[in-house]
């Protein structure tokens, strides 16, 4: 059987994008990450050279060669996906493993046959509750569920059902509308959507998607979470027409005036950050 060409193990480049200097433990660490996927892209490699022909095929191998495209995709989109300022900006456990990847191990853990993302958005409600993942460990969701999805099924690859198992949750993976994942599980997306000028709930995507790029701006750079960021945007929101007495610009009461409007450094100044 004919190997397709694995995916490039060498970090996407951002390519006209300002680089941040990263630190040398962010380094190792995104180092053990492709490392990682290299394991993987030279272990389905050698899986897929010493297939049998294919009236030979056990049921585990079948599946296997039945869903050839979806494993290397899901390789690809791993490889892609997570470029080291991505990776970077993930919270550290105090380990230094990415508390991310803890929770889709534990997930997975507790998951013999096929997972679903519905799943997912349960266990993940319902465990981290009271400490709820921000937006970039949102979007790493599927990077890291499909990296450990592969490799759950490289090693059980005698097994139809461990197989199987892994095959259906990938497929599970490649059709969800992971925008509409992160909108349901944010806590960003919830308070936004909390706007007294009741506007942005029928914001289109992309202005919904800016909004939240800009909370999880000012949060990193105020050094705050980005539910404090949200807080501070929609009590600004709501004072601006008891401060202006008759309310001059219609617009002081949405939130958005605040996060990447002209009223920005007022944003700034409430989350006591100074540009």
């Amino acid at each position: 059987m004919r190997v397709p060409d694995p995916p490039a193990t060498e970090p996407p480049t951002d390519r006209g994008k300002p680089r941040r200097i990263q630190s040398l433990s962010q380094r190792r660490r995104y180092a053990g990450f492709r490392q990682r996927v290299a394991a993987a892209t030279t272990s389905l490699t050698g899986l897929y050279e010493t297939l049998p022909e294919k009236s030979e095929l056990s049921n585990a191998q079948r599946w296997l060669f039945d869903n050839d495209y979806l494993l290397w995709r899901s390789l690809a989109r791993v490889a892609a996906d997570m470029p080291l300022r991505f990776f970077a900006r993930l919270r550290s456990s105090p380990d230094g493993t990415h508390r991310i990847e803890a929770v889709i191990g534990d997930f997975l853990a507790s998951h013999d046959d096929r997972v679903t993302v519905a799943e997912l958005s349960r266990y993940l409600r319902d465990t981290l509750e009271d400490h709820p993942l921000d937006l970039a460990e949102l979007w790493a969701v599927p990077t890291f569920l499909r990296l450990a999805l592969l490799e759950k099924l490289l090693a059980g690859v005698d097994s139809e059902a461990a197989v199987a198992a892994a095959v259906l949750s990938l497929h599970e993976v490649q059709r969800q509308d992971w925008t509409r994942f992160v909108e349901a599980a944010s806590v960003v997306e919830k308070r936004l959507a909390a706007d007294p000028a009741a506007v942005y709930p029928f914001m289109d995507d992309g202005t919904r998607d800016r909004y939240r790029s800009a909370v999880e701006r000012l949060a990193q750079r105020a050094g705050v979470s980005e539910s404090e960021v949200c807080e501070a945007a929609l009590a600004a929101a709501q004072a601006a027409p008891r401060a202006a007495g008759l309310q001059e610009d219609p617009g002081d009461s949405h939130v958005g005036t605040y996060l990447v409007g002209h009223r920005l450094p007022e944003l700034e100044a409430r989350l006591g950050f100074r540009p």
